[in-house]
């Protein structure tokens, strides 16, 4: 019957999960790992098994290999999109181009399993894959110096700037529990947006030229790889938003100077390429804009 088939499968399934753990315990006693690094491998490998449990990864249903190319674009934009539309940025971005942002949600995401103690991320790294971060489930913790601790929680994101800049972490990011994450890549997502039409580009070039004439005003200690307190994306996003232009009111962000310049460079294959410099300007970009503008445009 149906049932025994059932019960036969998940059967054999348990075997085999009981025979992968039995593995890993027998590697890491030959290999002589310490008993705290032992226990946080196993940790993080059990979860990996109850995460996969809970949502069967693509590549274990065979049937999805069949279908159209299409219908999975369409089956991972709804499963995507979801958690993307937390920011405001891209909630405004599927509005105007939902196209484009089925073919970021099908070739710019994976998911990324955390065990608790994990680091994602650390001071003065720079990101050799730049990604974009957003919670799934869990609990993270965020940390700058000694007196500086900030917690995350679900649909927040962290590391927005490596979509439009060189980006260089400024703090230390952990999981404080078992969590999961989405991860945007910036250099497909880049990609994506510089291989669209000019009105597609209109909208993440305004979006990235306020979020980078944000950053030159903020002082160095008050860089945050988080969402920034005093930027307020949402009137960023909308404010961007060629439907909502006559909308806009004042730039929504201060005049003052850190004496550093974030750069909007070149897209040749992306939106990426902020750099430090002592001059103020935002450049265009070779593929996504023709125009050179300065920030206090």
């Amino acid at each position: 019957s149906a049932i025994t088939s059932s019960m036969t499968r998940l059967s054999i399934a348990t075997a085999h999960d009981a025979k992968m753990v039995t593995a890993l315990k027998r590697y890491l006693l030959d290999n002589g790992i310490s008993s705290k690094v032992a226990l946080r491998v196993q940790r993080n490998a059990m979860y990996a098994l109850q995460e996969r449990r809970r949502n069967t990864p693509e590549s274990n249903i065979e049937l999805l290999a069949l279908i159209s190319e299409p219908l999975r674009v369409e089956l991972r934009y709804e499963i995507n999109m979801p958690v993307l539309e937390a920011h405001p940025f891209f909630k405004f971005y599927n509005e105007l181009a939902p196209q484009l942002l089925r073919q970021v949600c099908h070739q710019a995401i994976s998911r990324l399993p955390l065990s608790q103690g994990d680091i994602l991320f650390s001071k003065d790294e720079v990101p050799s894959n730049p990604r974009m971060y957003f919670l799934i489930n869990g609990k993270m913790k965020y940390m700058q110096g000694n007196d500086r601790h900030r917690s995350v929680h679900v649909s927040e994101w962290a590391s927005e700037a490596v979509l439009w800049t060189q980006w260089m972490h400024y703090g230390v990011l952990l999981a404080k529990a078992e969590c999961t994450l989405l991860m945007l890549e910036a250099a497909m997502f880049q990609h994506t947006v510089c291989s669209a039409g000019a009105e597609q580009k209109e909208y993440p070039q305004g979006y990235a030229e306020a979020f980078l004439k944000h950053l030159n005003t903020v002082g160095e200690e008050e860089l945050t790889d988080l969402n920034d307190v005093d930027m307020d994306v949402e009137w960023m996003s909308v404010r961007a938003h060629p439907d909502r232009k006559h909308k806009r009111r004042g730039s929504g962000v201060g005049s003052r100077s850190s004496g550093r310049m974030w750069k909007l460079a070149k897209m040749g294959m992306g939106i990426s390429g902020l750099s430090h410099s002592q001059s103020h300007s935002v450049s265009g970009t070779s593929s996504c804009a023709t125009s050179t503008r300065t920030n206090d445009e």
